[in-house]
């Protein structure tokens, strides 16, 4: 049978997540190497020593970490075990003019932009794709709006992201005081 969690950290089966929390760290401190200078059999029999088997992480972080960069069912290869992650490419900025009143009451932006894509074989091609802009009301000048991997594609290299820009174009009346 198990270990019986509940009972090592002695909470209830019906126990919140905070009472959970409070009741480990308790624990925690109670059996530290620092804290107290009892053997680490003793603190392993008494529940102290099994907080670093647990793991909380996604299973796909898990996953990632044995399989390194596999990307499975498209088609791109990647590092074995302890291969790593392939590098990003440097990311494409663009310059996005808006006008004072785009920016005072937000508006839609359809943005055509070029870039270079790897197909199966490694061979760089240019592409042209258009992308949806949502200017939301209250964006000021240098605020950068990011769509991952929609930039270039490298040899070597994973798409890097491409960063739209906000200029704030000078209004022939009006002027924007304050942050």
């Amino acid at each position: 049978m198990g270990v019986d969690y509940y009972n090592i950290l002695n909470v209830s089966r019906n126990a919140t997540e905070e009472d959970l929390k409070k009741s480990y760290k308790k624990m925690a401190m109670k059996w530290h190497p620092d804290k107290n200078a009892v053997n680490t059999t003793e603190a392993e029999a008494n529940g102290g020593g099994r907080g670093f088997k647990f793991d909380s992480r996604d299973a796909a972080d898990i996953f990632e970490e044995f399989f390194g960069g596999l990307d499975v069912g498209k088609g791109k290869g990647g590092g074995g075990r302890g291969g790593g992650k392939m590098k990003k490419a440097a990311p494409l900025e663009n310059k996005l003019s808006c006008s004072l009143e785009e920016l005072y009451k937000g508006s839609k932006r359809k943005m055509k932009i070029s870039r270079t894509v790897l197909d199966d074989s490694g061979k760089p091609s240019t592409i042209e794709e258009i992308l949806a802009i949502t200017i939301k009301p209250g964006w000021k000048n240098g605020t950068k709006i990011t769509f991952p991997e929609k930039g270039n594609h490298e040899p070597g290299s994973t798409p890097g992201d491409l960063i739209f820009v906000v200029d704030e174009k000078p209004h022939p009346i009006f002027k924007r005081n304050g942050k």
